[in-house]
């Protein structure tokens, strides 16, 4: 957790994105599905362009239509999917946190209010459960972006989809 720490902004929500990447596909069958590949996307979208507000990235994450990501999470029965719910809602909810610091909002949403280190350790821990195969790749990607936290938003999305190319092939 301190190598997080080390990272700016735009790299911490590159790792946790990216991670997510990796395990999204094992809820490939679950319903609500495509709705976090969709929000996912938003959270890549308003790192590269910030024209997404918090609010809207909130929506995903918690609403009262009961089809957001916290919501799919609740309704999940396999321990093991339940676990890659919970990485993609706690990148989700990081992402939409830093949208709000972002924007200097005054108020936060309470779920958004909560998110801090455990919410992250907590991704760690399930992302440890779920990706086993490869278990030493956040640690490279966590060292990729260390060393690469000066470059551009871009930048970092191009170096994390070779990376990413490179442990898949």
């Amino acid at each position: 957790m301190k190598k997080f720490e080390l990272l700016n902004t735009n790299a911490k929500i590159t790792l946790l994105l990216s991670l997510t990447e990796l395990i999204i596909n094992d809820i490939s069958d679950s319903k609500g599905n495509r709705f976090a590949s969709k929000a996912i996307e938003k959270c890549w979208n308003w790192l590269k362009y910030k024209s997404i507000s918090a609010e809207e990235l909130y929506y995903y994450l918690e609403n009262l239509d009961e089809e957001s990501l916290i919501d799919f999470l609740m309704m999940e029965n396999n321990p093991q999917k339940e676990k890659v719910w919970i990485c993609i809602a706690n990148a989700f909810a990081y992402t939409t946190w830093e949208a709000y610091q972002f924007e200097e909002a005054k108020y936060l949403p309470q779920t958004i209010e909560c998110v801090d280190f455990e919410t992250i350790q907590q991704f760690f821990d399930c992302f440890r459960e779920v990706y086993t195969t490869k278990s030493y790749i956040w640690e490279n990607l966590f060292d990729l972006l260390l060393n690469n936290s000066s470059t551009s938003k871009k930048s970092e999305k191009f170096i994390v989809n070779n990376f990413l190319k490179t442990i898949n092939n």
